[in-house]
């Protein structure tokens, strides 16, 4: 296949509807909307990462709002990516662990990055992860699915939402003829972080629930013990 490079790439008004047919279960099913996206330049062997780094505009994911700028000030390259209730379940079957149970989340996500020189982005990651509904899975033995099902709980007791965050690097080389998110490989790194994230705080949750309960009945039983030694001096 031939390789081109497009020097000013404009979109404007534009639906996609996309579907993955290719992995087990429901397919994989987006709406996209661009309302206006300039990318410069467009490479066909570096498509992606153009997009996501060499390109401004707005766009709706499934009618939520998707907005990408990418500036260059004082020789740096800024990019910022944000994203309003992106729902989850779309890409739960590219993320891991007890993100294959969620049955409905919504995700607000902003990501900044910045590239000094050479080809290394750096990227810092703010999530919010709310409306959060999940299914654990029918068989509930051994030790995985213990902690899955601890993970799963935290999931759905967080109401407020669950905030995240972590950086990732990434190189122009990554994304070198990759023709989708899964194909760079950003789905596999940013989903193993989420959900790696999210199993500590849902693990380190549980702890400090114990340890405040061991900590109650530690205090009730010396104070038991003082009323009864003070019972006795009485005596």
């Amino acid at each position: 296949r031939k390789s081109y490079t497009i020097e000013k790439l404009n979109l404007e008004n534009i639906d996609i509807d996309f579907r993955d047919y290719s992995r087990e279960g429901p397919a994989f099913a987006v709406s996209l909307g661009v309302e206006r996206l300039q990318t410069a330049p467009f490479r066909s062997k570096l498509a992606i990462y153009d997009i996501l780094f060499h390109s401004s505009g707005q766009a709706t994911v499934n009618g939520n709002p998707v907005e990408i700028e990418n500036r260059t000030e004082a020789g740096q390259l800024l990019s910022r990516w944000r994203i309003h209730k992106f729902p989850l379940v779309l890409a739960a079957a590219y993320f891991r662990g007890p993100f294959k149970y969620i049955s409905r989340a919504s995700i607000d996500l902003n990501v900044h990055g910045k590239r000094d020189s050479g080809d290394t982005i750096h990227t810092q990651w703010t999530l919010l992860l709310r409306e959060i509904d999940a299914v654990p899975p029918g068989d509930s033995a051994g030790l995985t699915h213990r902690a899955m099902y601890k993970v799963i709980g935290y999931l759905d007791e967080k109401t407020t939402g669950i905030p995240v965050r972590f950086t990732l690097d990434f190189e122009e080389k990554e994304f070198k003829n990759a023709v989708s998110l899964e194909g760079a490989g950003i789905w596999k790194r940013s989903g193993k972080m989420i959900s790696s994230i999210v199993a500590q705080l849902a693990l380190q949750s549980k702890d400090k629930i114990k340890e405040k309960l061991k900590n109650f009945g530690q205090k009730s039983w010396t104070k038991i013990k003082s009323l009864f030694k003070k019972k006795k001096d009485d005596n």
